[in-house]
Order: structure tokens, then C-alpha cells, then sequence
């Protein structure tokens, strides 16, 4: 459902996924839960915030990347004054080279195929080729980790 645009997302959820939904108590209760925070225009995290059709490959949590690297630089719980300032410079490096080469990202080639594969079932989709419960199965086969 990422991959939708945000006004489409409320009804893909309620007709194709809801309408294969189990019908035991807990997963009616995990489906109201997902309607009422991330579904509804109305909800807690409405589907504007991260909904985004033309979104481009993957995503990575970037606070939790930040996080990772920053904390590399360290191996004690409260490390010198000097040590902490030497690891933000090196943050501060890395996060300029990484903004200096976003202009031109290199990806791999099954990363290229992914996202091409994704535009063309989004187009797919937009020129009323495939339903949207077809989208959702081939968005979804396509997340699938690929076996190795």
C-alpha cells in the first residue's frame, strides 16, 4: 500500500484486503487497529504521511541507520569529551559525502529491476489494466526476499 497514492489506500484496504481478512476476533481487532492508525484520513498516521506512489526504492529507517553508525564510534558508555566530538566529525563527514552523492545514486541491478518492475505494475494499475487486489498480489510477490 505504500506504493498507492494516499486516497487510494482506504479503499484498497477495506474491499481487498478486508474482504480476505479472517474473521477470528484477533485479527478483526489487529484490522480496526491498522484502520484507525494508519488507514482513515482521521487516523493517528493518515496515509498522506506515508503513502507516496512515485516514492523511489527502498526505504531504511534513517534515525536507526544514524543511530548504528554514530554508535560505532564508541565503546564506552560515557566516552571522552574529545572521542564523542572526533565521532560527530566523522558523522558529519559521512552524512555530507552521502548528501554530495545522492544526486546520483549508484543501485544495483536487482535494485534497478525491482523498481522498474514496481512502476510498470503501478502503471498497470493507473491504466486499468489489473484490479487492485491483483496489485496488491504483485506488489507483494514482489517484496518477497528473494531466495538464495
Amino acid at each position: 500500500m505504500p506504493a498507492l497514492q494516499a486516497d487510494e489506500v482506504e479503499n484498497c484496504f477495506t474491499e481487498v484486503l478486508i474482504a480476505q481478512a479472517p474473521t477470528e476476533e484477533a485479527a478483526e481487532k489487529f484490522a480496526d487497529y491498522i484502520l484507525d492508525n494508519y488507514i482513515t484520513v482521521n487516523s493517528k498516521f493518515p496515509p498522506h504521511i506515508w503513502a507516496n506512489a512515485r516514492m523511489g526504492g527502498s526505504t531504511t529507517n534513517a534515525c536507526e541507520s544514524f543511530h548504528r553508525y554514530f554508535g560505532d564510534h564508541f565503546t564506552r558508555h560515557s566516552p571522552n569529551i574529545f572521542l564523542f566530538l572526533e565521532g560527530l566529525n566523522a558523522e558529519q563527514e559521512r552524512t555530507r559525502l552521502k548528501i554530495r552523492s545522492h544526486s546520483n545514486p549508484i543501485k544495483r541491478k536487482d535494485q534497478r529491476q525491482k523498481e522498474d518492475k514496481r512502476r510498470e505494475i503501478i502503471g498497470m494499475l493507473r491504466g486499468g489494466e489489473i484490479t487492485m487486489e491483483e496489485f496488491v498480489k504483485q506488489m507483494g510477490f514482489l517484496m518477497l526476499p528473494v531466495a538464495m
